[in-house]
């Protein structure tokens, strides 16, 4: 994942994220965190097997390079839907977070 996220970068993919927030760590860190959850996605709703893996890989890479803006903005729905969810205890916050990781 941090080979995928640093050629993103590298290859100028993600120029216009990091020219919008006027630095470049931040939507680096976040281009990161959307790769690790896209790839999740796509192993828990295609019951990926390892036999699946450099196919998967190879979709969240091409996809990275294309269209990091995608990724991006998939992550911030998600948590954003999550965040609109009520917490009130510990046992809140677990089935908070059972919740929105099944949810995607």
């Amino acid at each position: 994942m941090t080979r995928v996220a640093l050629l993103t970068l590298r290859e100028g993919s993600l120029n216009k994220e990091c020219n919008r927030q006027s630095e470049v760590l931040s939507p680096f860190n976040d281009l990161y965190v959307s790769i690790y959850f896209h790839l999740y996605r796509l192993w828990k709703s295609g019951q990926k097997t390892i036999a699946d893996t450099g196919f998967v890989l190879k979709d969240v890479e091409d996809l990275a390079k294309k269209s990091p803006k995608t990724l991006l903005d998939n992550l911030r729905s998600h948590v954003e839907s999550c965040k609109k969810k009520e917490v009130g205890s510990v046992e809140g916050i677990m089935n908070f977070m059972d919740v929105c990781a099944e949810e995607q």
